[in-house]
């Protein structure tokens, strides 16, 4: 009996594909490569707290997610995310 396996190319980094970490299987190749990063941009701070981009920019646009221009990019610090967290957890917010 042949037993197929699959290779998945990951963007050519040395990057394991698997991780004991459940959470860091959710993660884009930029954040892989830069899991330092301490700010993210739209695409990538929606999937962090797991929202979509168009809400996280209605976030952003309110000011209830603080964010930063760099050029024409915006980025949200991690920290702020964590921020933005703690106080709907304070305030009793659910979706």
């Amino acid at each position: 009996m042949t037993t197929a396996t699959t290779t998945v190319d990951d963007g050519g980094d040395d990057t394991p594909n698997f991780h004991p970490d459940i959470s860091s299987h959710h993660l884009n190749r930029e954040q892989k490569r830069h899991p330092e990063a301490l700010a993210l941009g739209v695409s990538d701070g929606a999937r962090t707290i797991g929202i979509g981009t168009t809400k996280f920019r209605e976030l952003i646009r309110s000011g209830e997610l603080r964010s930063v221009r760099i050029g024409r990019r915006v980025v949200v610090p991690r920290s702020e995310l964590d921020a933005y967290l703690d106080r709907l957890l304070a305030n009793g917010v659910q979706s």
